[in-house]
């Protein structure tokens, strides 16, 4: 089966053949997955478990498509890449790992009722659909969805009308009861002692709390949607009559002069304070008074990055499908000069954060703030591309999303936590006389990841009272980690290995002193 061909414009997705099993049948795959994940999941640590569990509704979907699932060229590449995602959980769980596997799987899903999409506004408006809407299908196959039956029947679909119309009067009986037995002790008398009968009958069961139904729900819904989603159309058909009006506004403002004259000003905009980071940063010229390396690199950071962003922004806008022909060459070059000049902006933006690490260390948001810079850098040279190759707006949103799940699935497998603790420890005025303090509050927030980098610290240096309080650190981690290791759920291939790190309590070299200081006495 080979990759089914891009829809003609302005079409609109129809049902495929249906291939979901029948209602019966994915009423048991859904309670299994309820009852499985609550086996797994509620109120348990989180391990290798998570990774079964993707793996299992993984296999469960291709099962389902056996047919045609794996000839599909695309669909087996996805299938490869969620397997990779499903391993780096089997290694180290994490929130990325399972955002990614949960796309992966809602991709596949849904390629078993639709054409696979080669535009990344379709894999868009399928994942919102899918998490905006996807609760409805099982509503949706026990009513019928336009021109199909439901699952309920004619027999059954009367029975519910006539127990809907019964509800009023069984509230309303309800009511005269207890108005008669306020007014009438025997009836009060005798409607106690069928309450009390009650009561011992409820006493004798025992029923979930309102979290864990919550969570059955939510479970058995998402596997329903999972085997039952079927989106259709697009956010915005090409004849939407939106598009045209939102076209002629860019075209009335942005026409090739006012693009020219505005490249100017940006440009301009830009030189300076590209002048002044070349300046301070990079020539080390004196800041004003009272003014740090590092709160001049702290404050540039995160809105240099936002700057070019919106600079990658209007350069969609001005080079629109129905404006990109007009732009001269002097606009080409203009934008070329500005793009360079975004590109040396990010590159400064990187440079600060480094300076501002340097003095106050490294953490999980300052790493992903590095990461986030390299992506805004690839995406500003694939601008360049763009404009050079001539290519469309939708090849260069399609090169940036793919560029972005590329660095996201290389990220799922790095251990963040360790990295950061890594670079903090070889990096501290303890073991360098340079750079902040260690901060073995923040190794603590980090977790067993940080456990070998303290373990090397460990090794490393000869103060006995900087070695304690790096054996401390070392001992809380560890019981932190065997607390997860005490639940086999929680078992992983990271803390397998880190469970083999010795760690051995050593003596307090300051109780040590104060018995030596009391005995000279």
């Amino acid at each position: 089966m080979t990759d089914t061909a891009p829809l003609p414009p302005g079409s609109t997705v129809t049902d495929a053949a249906p291939l979901s099993p029948g209602f019966a049948i994915s009423a048991v795959l859904c309670l299994a997955a309820a009852a499985l994940a609550d086996f797994l999941f509620y109120g348990q640590t989180i391990g290798w478990t998570l990774g079964f569990y993707a793996a299992l509704l993984l296999a469960t979907i291709l099962w389902l498509d056996r047919s045609c699932a794996l000839k599909h060229r695309a669909t087996a590449l996805l299938a490869v890449a969620i397997a990779g995602q499903i391993i780096a959980m089997f290694l180290r769980p994490s929130t990325l790992s399972v955002i990614l596997t949960t796309l992966g799987l809602v991709s596949i899903a849904s390629r078993r009722h639709l054409p696979w999409p080669l535009d990344t506004i379709d894999w868009l408006h399928r994942w919102l659909s899918f998490f905006l809407c996807g609760w409805m299908e099982i509503f949706l196959a026990a009513r019928g969805r336009q021109g199909q039956p439901g699952v309920l029947g004619q027999k059954s679909r009367r029975t519910a009308v006539v127990l809907v119309k019964l509800l009023p009067i069984v509230v309303l009986a309800g009511l005269f009861v207890m108005l008669f037995a306020a007014a009438n002790p025997l009836i009060e008398r005798l409607l106690e002692q069928v309450m009390n009968g009650f009561d011992l009958w409820l006493g004798m069961i025992t029923f979930p709390s309102v979290t864990r139904i919550l969570f059955w729900l939510v479970v058995f819904v998402f596997a329903w949607a999972l085997l039952h989603f079927c989106a259709k159309g697009r956010l915005l058909a090409e004849s939407d009559p939106s598009l045209a009006v939102m076209a002629e506004f860019a075209d009335f403002f942005l026409n090739p002069q006012t693009v020219t004259i505005g490249l100017v000003v940006f440009n301009a905009i830009f030189a300076v304070q590209n002048l002044l980071d070349i300046g301070y940063l990079w020539g080390g010229a004196r800041l004003p008074e009272g003014m740090t390396y590092a709160s001049y690199a702290h404050r540039g950071a995160y809105p240099l990055v936002a700057t070019a962003l919106l600079a990658a922004v209007l350069m969609l806008i001005v080079f629109r499908p129905s404006a990109d022909q007009k732009q001269g060459r002097r606009n080409r070059v203009l934008v070329y000069i500005w793009v360079a000049q975004n590109i040396l902006l990010t590159v400064s933006a990187a440079w600060r954060l480094n300076l501002y690490v340097s003095v106050y260390s490294l953490t999980r948001l300052r790493f992903a703030a590095a990461v986030w810079m390299l992506l805004v850098a690839l995406g500003l040279v694939w601008i360049c591309a763009r404009i050079f190759a001539r290519k469309s707006n939708q090849w260069l949103i399609n090169a940036n999303v793919l560029t972005l799940l590329a660095v996201l699935y290389v990220c799922a497998f790095v251990d963040v936590s360790g990295c950061v603790a890594h670079y903090n420890v070889r990096h501290c005025q303890e073991y360098c006389q340079v750079g902040p303090d260690l901060d073995f509050d923040y190794l603590n927030i980090l977790g067993p990841s940080a456990m070998p980098a303290l373990q090397w610290l460990e090794g490393q240096t000869e103060d006995d009272a900087f070695k304690y309080r790096v054996n401390a650190t070392l001992l809380d981690l560890d019981e932190k980690l065997q607390a997860k290791l005490v639940n086999w759920r929680g078992w992983t291939l990271q803390r397998r290995r880190l469970d083999k790190i010795p760690v051995v309590a050593m003596n307090n070299p300051f109780a040590e002193q104060g018995e030596g200081e009391a005995s000279d006495e």
